[in-house]
């Protein structure tokens, strides 16, 4: 059997948190690697430039996986109906 109404509801809150909370830690470091970049742009090539570019970018894609996890989960719970793991 299924959670009860309340229960989904507060299942379904929680993963809407977590979307937010993922979707502002992604923003900002789509920020920091925009910042970055235009540093680099105005800067003479470096290596030490490029790295800071690359290393901003891995730091955005690490922060891309848990946002779309997080809206896989609460799609899943939504049109599904099952639930999502609660191992945080």
């Amino acid at each position: 059997m299924g959670p009860t109404p309340q229960r989904r509801l507060e299942l379904e809150n929680l993963w809407r948190k977590r979307v937010r909370a993922t979707w502002v830690r992604y923003q900002q470091a789509t920020e920091d690697l925009r910042q970055v970049q235009l540093q680099s742009a105005h800067d003479l090539p470096s290596p030490d430039g490029h790295y800071a570019v690359i290393q901003t970018q891995r730091v955005e894609i690490r922060a891309l996986k848990p946002y779309c996890e997080a809206i896989k989960v609460l799609q899943e719970f939504q049109v599904y109906g099952t639930l999502p793991p609660l191992d945080d």
